[in-house]
């Protein structure tokens, strides 16, 4: 049972002693800007990427395919799409340190940079999903290329480099 906390007979509210500690479960408003905004960038770069290999593949189709017979029209059918997931797997690291080097200069905190990372984990993962989206269209359709299960492993993978690249890049050029 709690003890009773006695009225003020003057009806004001009672003040907090300076002893007292309280707990604040407010949380500022700028670790979701810096996050809403890495995440968005990194998706407008996905989206980007994945036109560029749509448009890549469309040119392959059109220019190579014809060309080739049999196993080769084949390999290029099979292989394209991987390589192209290959190229924006390994763009997701790169991406990550350029957001983390302009967000650094602006940051005022080491916990900041953690924030930093956690958008870079979330806006790689979804780069490399968005692009997936453009780059299942390519290639020999539905017989070809990795499975939805391979693409968010990879899609992890290159989030949880990105984190690790976008974090430390912001703690350095925010020094």
């Amino acid at each position: 049972m709690l003890p009773a906390t006695p009225e003020p007979a003057s009806g004001e509210p009672l003040k907090e002693s300076p002893s007292e500690s309280t707990i604040r479960l407010t949380i500022p408003g700028r670790p979701f800007h810096i996050l809403g905004r890495i995440t968005a960038s990194m998706v407008v770069v996905g989206v980007g990427i994945g036109l560029l290999c749509l448009l890549t593949w469309l040119w392959i189709e059109s220019a190579i395919l014809p060309e080739q017979e049999g196993t080769e029209a084949l390999i290029v059918e099979g292989y394209t799409p991987l390589v192209f997931l290959i190229v924006t797997a390994l763009a997701t690291p790169v991406v990550s340190s350029i957001v983390g080097l302009f967000e650094g200069r602006t940051l005022s905190t080491r916990t900041e940079a953690i924030v930093v990372g956690v958008g870079c984990l979330i806006g790689a993962t979804l780069l490399v999903l968005v692009s997936g989206l453009f780059i299942g269209v390519s290639g020999a359709g539905s017989g070809g290329g990795p499975g939805p299960a391979d693409l968010v492993a990879l899609a992890g993978l290159s989030g949880l480099v990105s984190a690790i690249v976008g974090a430390v890049t912001s703690a350095v050029g925010g020094t």
